[in-house]
Parts: C-alpha cells; structure tokens; sequence
C-alpha cells in the first residue's frame, strides 16, 4: 500500500507538470518539454501495469461480489484511458506546432481530467477492498504489461 500510495503521489506530480505545460499560450517544445512528456507516459503506464497486476485482477477474483463488480468495471475504464492515451500520442507524433496548440492543449487537458478521475475512484471504490479476498482455487488473469508500451510512446515523442 505504501509503494502505491508514492507511485499515485509522484504520477499526480507528473500530471501537475503536464497541466502546466499546457497552462498558458504555446511554448516551443524542446528537450526539457518532452522530457516532462516522457516523465508522465513512463509513470501513468507503470501506474497501470502495477494497478492491473495488483489491484485490478487480484480483486476481480475476490469472493466479495461488490469488490470483483467494481475491480472488473474499474479495468474496463483503464483499458479505454489507454487506449485513448496510446491513440493520443499517435496522433500527436512529436511536437505540437504553434498552429496545433489549442486543439493539443484541449485534448491533454481532457486526458489529465479523465486520468485524476480514474485515480479517484481506485482510491474510493477499491483500496477500501485490500487486501483482497481471493476465492480458492480461482486465479486472477494474466496482467496486461502496459509499461512494455512505454517505450513505443518513447518514441514517438522523440520523432
């Protein structure tokens, strides 16, 4: 719990730093600008490797109904925000030009909002079910890696 409870603080950290990138009016995207891309994709896809692997399916396997409901509906929502995320970064190859700005700055800052959702509702809907219950003899699914992704975004921020 404590290494999730740091993992959850400094993703927040690298969200703080991408809604400020984005605050004001374009800036030249250099080194230092993807760098704080890169920061937040390398946390928010180890943040949900972690949460899948440990939260997600342990709990969806749980002998209580209400927390396998939640965990199961709470992975659904992550899969989508990854997908979307992944969808995002293709379609925002590189750096965003001058002319982009506004439509990147909306499309970033919806991401962030759906992302500190998502990491509300793990804290209210599924902490509260650790550690979970598993019912004997079922096993929780296989995780899905969404760090090996990581490097793929990688680069594309580079390009």
């Amino acid at each position: 719990m404590i290494a999730l409870a740091a993992e959850r603080a400094r993703l927040l950290a690298a969200i703080d730093q991408i809604e400020a990138l984005v605050a004001g009016g374009y800036v030249e995207q250099g080194p230092v600008e993807t760098e704080k891309r890169w920061a937040f994709t390398r946390e928010m896809m180890l943040h949900l490797s972690r949460v899948d692997a440990q939260i997600f399916l342990p709990l969806m396997a749980d002998e209580r109904p209400l927390a396998a409901k939640r965990a199961a509906d709470a992975r659904v929502t992550a899969l989508a925000f990854y997908d979307d995320f992944c969808a995002h970064a293709a379609r925002w190859r590189g750096r965003p030009t001058e002319d982009r700005w506004p439509s990147y700055r909306i499309a970033v800052r919806d991401l962030m909002r759906r992302l500190r959702i998502l990491l509300d509702e793990e804290s209210e809907r599924l902490v509260p079910f650790l550690p979970p219950r598993l019912v004997r003899g079922v096993a929780p699914g296989e995780s899905r890696n969404f760090a090996a992704a990581a490097w793929d975004i990688r680069k594309i921020l580079d390009s």
